[in-house]
C-alpha cells in the first residue's frame, strides 16, 4: 500500500499521478465541484485510451427548479470553458477545435452524474486498471488544469494518494450517490 500527500506544488501534481497510473482500458472516476475542457487537454493522450470516465458533480450543479439552481447551472456551464487560472488557454485560437474533440470524447467515454440534494465537500479521483491495479486521490482538486497542477493557482489542493483496497470501496460508494 502506498500513501502520500500531493499538493500541486512541492509534493507532486495530481495530473502527473493520473498520467502515471492510467493505462489502455482504465476506468477513471472523478468526484469534484466542476471540470473544464482544459483538464481534458492536459490529459488528452491518457483519456483517449481509457475505457470509461465517470464524473459526479459534488454539488447540485445541474438540477433544474428554483432560481438559485438555474444560476448554478449557468455558472457550471460557463466553467466548462475554463476557470480564471486557465486564461492562457482561452487566448489560444484552437478553443473551438478542442471543444469539439472534448464533446466527442464525452459522448464516447463519459457517464456524468450530479448530487441532487446536498453538496459533498472535497472530491476524489480513482483509476482502476484491467490488471487490478488501482490508485485513488482523496482531497479537493477540481477536474481543471489548476486542480491537476498544470496552471498556476493561488489555491493549494491537498490530496492523499492511496491504493488501499478499503479506500477503493469507499470511493465507489461516493460515486453511486
Amino acid at each position: 500500500m502506498s500513501k502520500g500527500m500531493i499538493d500541486n506544488k512541492q509534493r507532486g501534481l495530481v495530473g502527473d499521478v493520473l498520467k502515471k497510473h492510467m493505462q489502455k482500458g482504465s476506468k477513471l472516476s472523478v468526484a469534484a465541484a466542476h471540470f473544464t475542457l482544459y483538464a481534458f487537454v492536459e490529459l488528452k493522450k491518457e483519456l483517449s485510451q481509457i475505457e470509461e470516465f465517470r464524473f459526479i458533480f459534488t454539488e447540485p450543479a445541474f438540477v433544474r427548479g428554483d432560481h438559485l439552481a438555474n444560476e448554478k447551472i449557468a455558472k457550471n456551464e460557463t466553467l466548462l470553458y475554463g476557470v480564471e487560472e486557465e486564461q492562457t488557454y482561452k487566448a489560444e485560437l484552437n478553443q473551438a477545435y478542442i471543444a469539439k474533440e472534448f464533446a466527442k470524447w464525452l459522448k464516447q467515454k463519459a457517464k456524468i452524474k450530479s448530487v441532487t440534494t446536498r453538496k459533498i465537500e472535497g472530491g476524489l479521483y480513482h483509476v482502476q486498471n484491467k490488471d487490478g491495479t488501482q490508485i485513488g486521490l482523496v482531497g479537493g482538486a477540481p477536474f481543471s488544469s489548476p486542480g491537476l497542477g498544470y496552471s498556476n493557482s493561488s489555491n493549494m489542493y491537498i490530496n492523499t494518494i492511496t491504493d488501499d483496497e478499503k479506500e477503493k470501496n469507499k470511493m465507489f460508494i461516493v460515486y453511486k450517490c
